[in-house]
């Protein structure tokens, strides 16, 4: 086989060019291969059988040669004279072969420093291999005396070559294929390596929040210890103990046994800074005690009166209740006379509240007039409101010798005709005959006129009666004039 070159092609900065390691070393294998061949080959060859020596050419079959010819002894120097080797040519010779080196074999071609250098600039000779991280290749070559020499990292999906820096005495990464490398992707590479765990946001605030030289907290369990009556001793299981003496009036302490007496000697919520005879003077006391604290006491209350309630157990006066504060006027004959209203104005006047055991009732005009003609009417009502309906009689006016009568529908009219300037006093009267139902009579006069009104008449209410309205009976004419008042009796 004939020796093969290896194709260095182009030097560029990736080595891309030329043939790669494995097929460059895959030639040098082969040659050596081919080199030992041979020279086994001549190794196995019969050297009495030559060719020429000394250029005596033989003319056929085997040369002869004389002792001088390969530098044998001559036969005065010995027996074996015609084969022996003399001395000086044997040393020449020596020192001319090629030591044997153990893993290296014999080569016809040199291979030459400046060819060694060649080969080992190549590519694949300064490609380290692939590692699983930084840690790994600064592990496995920690510095480098050949510029150029790198390594592949994967990493989050990509891979990224690592070249030896010579001035930073580092491995540096040049990114993944033209791509700049990112933040993201140092600090992947950087939390990949052994003892570089991620450092967060949150850990750096905690870190600066810890005082430089703080230790960490270690439980400390403590006990009691002796006892004495001023006195307390309090054991640490990591430190020095302490005792803790009694408080006295000027410092702070514990409680003492003598201050333990003292204070269980004093009642529950007793008052400080007083005698006796103020504590036990009940004028002196506030709050409130429970009634079987007083002795006979609830003895006493359960034979008193019940609370009065009026007309309950407790009689009224004329429907009035005598509980309460102030004076009762109790008027002569069983009379109530009520609050007289002026009739100045409004188109009624209402008097309520009337008791129901009341059995009579006068209502009483005074200088009552209208600012219109409909005629005043007196209405009767309960709780319900006013009855408008019902009514049954007559009113009569006497002028002069003359008189008109109208019938009662309504209520009890005072009047059958009414003028503007009309002026009227009187009284009607309504007393109840039984349940109720009510008589009404009475004599109203006109005092700016010789003209007078008589009415009488009955009205059955469907209820207790409770108040009386003076109105008109067109209900909308409205008082100019004059006063009105109610009395009645039980």
């Amino acid at each position: 086989m004939a020796i093969q070159n290896i194709d260095l092609g182009t030097v560029i900065e990736n080595g891309e060019d030329g043939d790669v390691a494995r097929t460059a070393f895959t030639k040098v294998n082969e040659n050596f291969d081919d080199l030992d061949t041979r020279v086994t080959y001549i190794e196995s060859l019969d050297i009495g059988t030559v060719t020429s020596v000394n250029d005596i050419l033989p003319v056929d079959g085997n040369v002869d040669l004389t002792p001088a010819d390969i530098g044998a002894a001559t036969a005065a120097q010995g027996a074996k004279a015609d084969t022996a080797v003399q001395a000086d040519v044997f040393a020449t010779a020596l020192n001319q072969k090629v030591d044997k080196v153990e893993g290296y074999q014999l080569s016809q071609e040199d291979y030459t420093t400046e060819e060694k250098n060649k080969l080992a600039s190549l590519e694949s000779s300064l490609f380290l291999g692939v590692y699983g991280s930084l840690a790994e290749l600064e592990a496995a070559h920690p510095t480098s005396d050949r510029p150029g020499e790198y390594a592949f990292i994967p990493a989050g999906g990509n891979i990224y070559m690592f070249v030896w820096d010579a001035d930073t005495e580092r491995w540096v990464t040049i990114g993944s294929g033209s791509e700049a490398i990112t933040a993201e992707q140092v600090k992947t590479l950087y939390e990949s390596n052994p003892n570089t765990n991620a450092f967060t946001d949150a850990e750096k605030t905690k870190l600066s929040g810890i005082q430089a030289g703080a230790q960490v907290n270690v439980a400390t369990n403590i006990s009691q210890g002796t006892r004495t009556d001023t006195t307390v001793d309090i054991n640490s299981s990591t430190g020095t103990g302490a005792t803790l003496f009694g408080a006295s009036t000027t410092e702070a302490g514990i409680m003492t046994a003598t201050d333990k007496v003292k204070l269980n000697n004093i009642q529950a919520g007793a008052t400080a800074n007083q005698t006796d005879s103020y504590l036990l003077d009940r004028a002196n006391h506030t709050g409130t005690q429970p009634i079987s604290s007083v002795t006979n006491l609830q003895t006493s209350l359960d034979s008193k009166q019940a609370t009065l309630v009026s007309g309950t157990n407790i009689k009224t006066i004329n429907g009035a209740s005598i509980l309460g504060s102030g004076n009762l006027v109790i008027n002569a004959g069983g009379i109530v006379v009520a609050t007289a209203q002026a009739s100045t104005s409004g188109t009624a006047i209402d008097f309520v509240s009337i008791p129901s055991t009341v059995n009579r009732i006068t209502v009483i005009l005074n200088a009552v007039s209208t600012t219109g003609t409909s005629p005043l009417i007196v209405q009767l009502g309960t709780n319900s409101g006013i009855d408008s309906t019902g009514y049954a009689g007559t009113v009569s006016a006497i002028i002069g010798s003359a008189s008109a009568s109208v019938a009662l529908s309504s209520g009890f009219n005072l009047e059958t005709a009414l003028f503007a300037v009309g002026v009227y006093s009187g009284s009607i009267v309504f007393t109840r005959v039984s349940g109720n139902i009510w008589i009404g009579s009475g004599m109203i006069g006109r005092q700016d006129s010789n003209r007078n009104s008589l009415v009488a008449g009955s009205k059955t209410l469907g209820a207790v009666l409770d108040r009386v309205r003076l109105t008109t009976v067109n209900g909308t004419d409205s008082f100019d004039a004059g006063s009105v008042n109610i009395f009645y009796e039980v």
